[in-house]
């Protein structure tokens, strides 16, 4: 009886206790924690080198912004409402303007009933599916310029898009 006692007072000092393991896991914690901590402040970039770059990029949209002259006009279209192709149903509304490089002779008015009638035409062959997307749009709006240009006999710069809803 004495030989059972002494191996269960062996067997239960020799596990360890929980506040070991509680011990053990804490300093697994604080090691883990200070890691991530360390390899954040490595990965983040310095707040100089940000506003360098939002610089840099603000330069270039400054760029790349189209300008117009002083010769140009802006003319708004009326909306435009009609039906889709595919899918049934599909109905769209655009509104717009069209920018021209010099005022034509005789007003704009024949000339943006021309180009809203040529647009309307476009829009009543295409799908859904071709003006889905941002690449979509920019084709779209590509198509609807590039023929204002051919109606006017190039006195059409582009076509703005100010709203486009599908219904």
């Amino acid at each position: 009886m004495a030989d059972e006692q002494t191996t269960e007072e062996k067997a239960a000092s020799s596990e360890p206790s929980i506040v070991v393991w509680l011990a053990i896991l804490g300093v697994l914690t604080l090691i883990a924690g200070g890691t991530g901590a360390g390899l954040g402040l490595l990965i983040t970039p310095e707040p100089a080198a940000v506003a360098e770059q939002e610089e840099d990029k603000a330069e270039t949209e400054e760029e790349e912004k189209p300008e117009y002259s002083a010769g140009e006009q802006v003319t708004m279209l009326p909306p435009i409402i009609t039906n889709l192709v595919s899918p049934r149903g599909t109905y769209i509304r655009l509104e717009g303007a069209v920018v021209f490089s010099s005022v034509p002779e005789g007003g704009t008015e024949l000339l943006v009933s021309k180009i809203t009638d040529d647009i309307l035409s476009v829009l009543h062959t295409m799908t859904l599916a071709q003006i889905e997307g941002a690449s979509g749009l920019q084709h779209l709006r590509e198509d609807l310029s590039a023929r204002a240009a051919i109606r006017s006999d190039g006195l059409a710069k582009e076509i703005v898009l100010h709203s486009l809803v599908v219904e």
